[in-house]
């Protein structure tokens, strides 16, 4: 058999949901899930159902191994993954946000002209950048990688190892609102990506400002928005006892702003659930 080469466009390829699918998901998936579902149930599912996005999520709500799980590609492990991966919007719309982010920042790093200071805030394992670094041209990027806990960093190295890119990265431990405390760098581009729908509007511009200070004229920042329209916050708070702040795009560009940020670029995901928000440090 002829081993078929996955291409840049089969990986960048986003993800939607027909309109059958849709129409069904909305009258009859959608419900299920917010108002019929019992918690006994879930645990049973847990135990039960072979849903490597299940388990992760309900294990770990919002956490890095919850996108691990929902990033991966693989043939369902029965009935109820099936459902989730071809009915469930959220982590269909988060494989969508890391391809537009992957192909944005890679963008960046292949159009920026000499050494780039790459910071990723909440980076987690840092997968997005890891993989964004691995696509680019420019091999004088150096990532750091920055987050109040480091349970996540020995997942990230692992697979920063396996791209090649070891020598390349940093984990560091640490508030970014302290980053000239942290790292004596001026960040050229600084990443967001899935971590504003945790924060209040105060915890955003904090950063945003302490970014912004040190960053050099002609830096940007990746944001992300994030909408309800996957149509399971319910059981998102209800299930898993996750709350999250949703913004839409506007919300997100007025935020950056009023820091300074301006000239902005914005890509859209099929489903209507994220957006990946580009604002840029310019005068004037």
């Amino acid at each position: 058999m002829k081993e078929r080469r996955m291409t840049l466009e089969d990986d960048f390829k986003l993800e939607s949901i027909g309109h059958l699918r849709m129409a069904f998901k909305k009258a009859f998936f959608n419900p299920l899930i917010n108002y019929f579902t019992h918690p006994r149930i879930i645990r049973f599912t847990l135990k039960y159902c072979g849903s490597p996005i299940i388990k992760a999520s309900l294990r770990d709500p919002g956490g890095w191994k919850s996108m691990i799980a929902a990033y991966a590609r693989r043939k369902p492990g029965g009935p109820v993954d099936y459902l989730v991966q071809k009915l469930a919007s959220l982590p269909m719309g988060l494989r969508n946000r890391k391809r537009m982010a992957v192909r944005c920042l890679s963008h960046l790093l292949n159009n920026s002209k000499g050494p780039v200071n790459l910071v990723s805030v909440g980076a987690g394992p840092g997968i997005n950048e890891l993989e964004a670094m691995a696509r680019s041209t420019n091999q004088s990027v150096h990532c750091y990688f920055l987050d109040l806990a480091s349970e996540a960093f020995e997942y990230g190295r692992l697979v920063a190892r396996g791209l090649g890119l070891l020598d390349r990265v940093s984990f560091i431990q640490g508030n970014v609102v302290q980053i000239r405390d942290l790292i004596g760098i001026r960040p050229d581009i600084v990443t967001t990506i899935g971590i504003l729908e945790y924060l209040t509007d105060e915890q955003i511009s904090d950063i945003l400002e302490a970014m912004y200070e040190i960053m050099p004229e002609g830096g940007c920042v990746l944001s992300s928005s994030i909408t309800p329209r996957h149509g399971t916050d319910r059981f998102l708070r209800k299930i898993l006892k996750l709350r999250l702040n949703y913004r839409n795009t506007e919300s997100v560009m007025h935020l950056l702003g009023c820091v300074g940020y301006n000239h902005f670029e914005v890509e859209y995901e099929p489903l209507g659930i994220y957006s990946i928000v580009t604002g840029h440090k310019h005068s004037g």
